[in-house]
């Protein structure tokens, strides 16, 4: 789940829960001196209409104008459908459209209009104004980067070799414990001559005075090139809630300043229960929370909010919220989402309480509710995977399905879960095996899903157990 809270990156929306997307806008050059600017607009998969893709897949779809303007003249234009990934019903993962425009220095504006293809009366439109501006020796904007990887061939998220996915937010919620950024230095060998080396120094500082916080600071010697890229990573674990200022120098031998860039960011890391004093300072009456009437319907969403908590969290809810009245209870359920993001708390409740019915309605079971599920906890927690593989009428092997995730979170890249149903009957899918650390990791998976004999007494036929194995492995490596 996705909780931002933005300063210079933008969020669209109609209202809550109707086609969100959030922009943003980078400015970079290419090694012979030109100017481009990257525009980045992420989408909210479950603020979108989904309809049928055919095969049984589901997808959604976005049309988007978006203009450059210069005065009154168009500097350039973009007219695209925007395609979400195609996936099995009730799978609605966020996707990401990558822009790039040629302009010479100068001051724009970027006017962008949404309409949800699927649903025509979701439209969203806004202006933006930007400015491109000459440096002798400079910095790009501050990329902040969700994952990277080393390029196996040149496409839209590609730079010095790198792929990078972009972090369109500047908000760092408290489950995120790194902050990754890109940044390319340019005029370097006219400044310090050809191979001249200079120092790189990136850091986190409080923007009241500016100085670095020393848990989150990295220098870096460099050599002089026309274009030297800065991929680079602060670890964030430590850092308390607050607004700071991300920070990239380049300075000479003698270490004084040449070039300076900042990009504004928020983080939440707020790990302590509420005391009752936090919670005696909240009216549950003035707060969404009020709407819950229903003491049962309010512990069944407290209750559910276990798969995104934290491990505090997590026995507060388990101890504490099940004998608490329910004025104590509605100051708990709107404490726990202001303290992610006060400003936006009943928006990104109200979506994740959308994923929530969607996990009751798919993976609930008789005997438990869909966020107890192994399944259902997962799509809480991670979202929806990107490729599901389901195999559930192999007589070779005990039904199963690997749900595979280009990203998880924003530490982890290309995992997967592997769900199996050994008991044969109802619908519940237990989680067996994952390359995720901190979940179950089995190694011998494969043997016990393979492990069913339909004929009950012979290891059955050889080469069709053979056959199940290669497609379990295919579904596994090659989702």
């Amino acid at each position: 789940m996705r909780i931002p809270l933005l300063a210079a990156v933008l969020l669209l929306a109609t209202r809550a829960l109707a086609l969100e997307a959030w922009f943003d806008h980078k400015v970079f050059q290419t090694a012979e001196g030109e100017h481009y600017v990257e525009t980045f607009l992420s989408f909210t998969g479950p603020s979108l209409r989904h309809a049928p893709a055919g095969d049984s897949l589901w997808f959604a779809q976005v049309d988007c104008t978006l203009i450059i303007r210069q005065d009154s003249t168009i500097a350039d234009f973009r007219k695209l459908t925007i395609d979400g990934p195609k996936e099995f019903y009730g799978y609605r993962p966020d996707f990401l459209d990558v822009q790039r425009f040629l302009l010479p220095e100068g001051e724009y504006t970027f006017e962008l209009e949404l309409t949800d293809a699927h649903n025509s009366q979701d439209q969203v439109s806004f202006e933006k104004d930007f400015e491109i501006t000459a440096q002798t020796a400079g910095c790009s904007d501050l990329m902040l980067v969700r994952a990277f990887a080393k390029s196996e061939g040149q496409n839209e998220l590609s730079k010095s070799g790198l792929d990078l996915l972009p972090y369109v937010s500047t908000y760092y919620p408290q489950r995120v414990d790194v902050l990754m950024f890109y940044a390319e230095l340019y005029g370097t060998e006219a400044f310090f001559g050809d191979s001249g080396k200079f120092l790189v120094n990136c850091y986190l500082a409080d923007p009241d005075d500016g100085l670095p916080i020393a848990a989150a600071q990295r220098m870096k010697r460099e050599k002089a090139a026309p274009v030297v890229p800065v991929m680079q990573t602060l670890d964030i674990s430590t850092i308390p809630t607050g607004d700071y200022d991300l920070v990239l120098e380049m300075r000479n031998r003698q270490n004084e300043l040449v070039a300076r860039e900042t990009l504004s960011i928020s983080r939440s890391n707020r790990l302590e229960n509420p005391t009752t004093d936090d919670l005696e300072t909240i009216d549950p009456s003035i707060t969404f929370a009020a709407a819950f009437t229903d003491r049962d319907t309010l512990l069944y969403y407290i209750d559910a909010l276990q798969p995104i908590a934290t491990a505090v969290e997590r026995v507060t809810i388990q101890n504490l919220m099940q004998e608490a009245d329910m004025t104590t209870m509605q100051q708990y359920f709107y404490y726990f989402w202001a303290r992610r993001d006060e400003a936006f708390a009943e928006s990104i409740w109200l979506a994740y309480k959308k994923e929530v019915d969607y996990v009751e309605e798919t993976f609930g079971t008789r005997i438990k509710r869909g966020f107890e599920t192994d399944q259902g906890r997962i799509y809480l927690k991670w979202g929806a995977p990107n490729s599901i593989g389901k195999r559930h009428q192999d007589i070779y092997a005990y039904p199963y399905e690997i749900w595979h995730y280009y990203t998880l979170g924003d530490r982890f890249r290309n995992k997967r879960f592997v769900f199996w149903n050994r008991d044969l009957v109802g619908e519940e899918f237990e989680l067996l095996h994952s390359d995720v650390p901190g979940e179950i990791n089995n190694q011998q998976w494969k043997q016990l899903i393979l492990g069913r004999d339909p004929s009950g007494g012979g290891a059955g036929n050889s080469s069709e157990r053979s056959a199940s194995l290669q497609i379990l492995e295919d579904l596994f490596l090659n989702p």
